[in-house]
């Protein structure tokens, strides 16, 4: 068992070390996060509005999640993004996200590996964004009935846009308040090609 977490522990850890060293030359904005590495829990549902401000770009999009079993849950995005200088652009698509790690057992955070794709249309061609996440968090009772979650993200993707395949790296810092046993307060931010911060709602249905 502790020969499985390091090998996790390393994993991550080769993930943030690489984010020194590749370049980044990116197409398109990672939207960001808007989850922790906590499943949402088997047969319920999650759906979200939220708001991204970057440095050349602002996007609006919602967010439907579902849980599949007590470790996996899948989600659906779809939204606007608005680059400087340009139109809206309709950006969409999904991700399964398969926790590993449990902080509410004997690990001490959880820790997630969440697969995701994405496209954006952009003028003249079409953007498709592929890659995988690893999340990590913890969950801090401040009151009852309500909890704050600082949670963090490394995604590591390939964007394909024209003929062009980029590999690119974004990393997402922020924390989740549980309002209400119905409601969720997200803020996180988010660095890729451009820095961001996104904001929104999320409602436990």
């Amino acid at each position: 068992m502790k020969s499985k977490q390091m090998v996790r522990v390393g994993i991550l850890a080769a993930l943030l070390a690489a984010m020194t060293v590749l370049p980044s030359d990116a197409s398109a904005q990672f939207l960001g996060q808007v989850s922790t590495a906590r499943s949402v829990d088997k047969g319920a549902n999650d759906v979200g509005g939220f708001l991204g401000l970057y440095d050349q770009a602002m996007a609006i999009f919602g967010q439907y999640r579902r849980g599949f079993s007590r470790t996996a849950d899948f989600g659906a995005f779809a939204g606007f993004i608005d680059p400087e200088g340009g139109s809206a652009r309709l950006t969409f698509g999904g991700d399964v996200k398969f926790q590993i790690l449990d902080d509410q057992k004997s690990d001490p955070i959880d820790l997630a590996l969440d697969s995701r794709v994405a496209f954006a249309d952009y003028p003249g061609s079409f953007l498709f964004s592929f890659g995988e996440s690893v999340v990590f968090s913890h969950d801090f009772n401040i009151s009852s009935g309500s909890a704050l979650t600082p949670y963090g993200a490394v995604n590591l993707r390939i964007d394909h846009f024209s003929s062009d395949n980029n590999l690119e790296i974004a990393a997402v810092g922020g924390a989740k308040w549980e309002v209400s046993d119905l409601l969720d307060a997200y803020g996180e931010l988010v660095f890729d090609e451009d820095l961001g911060l996104v904001m929104g709602l999320n409602f436990k249905l």
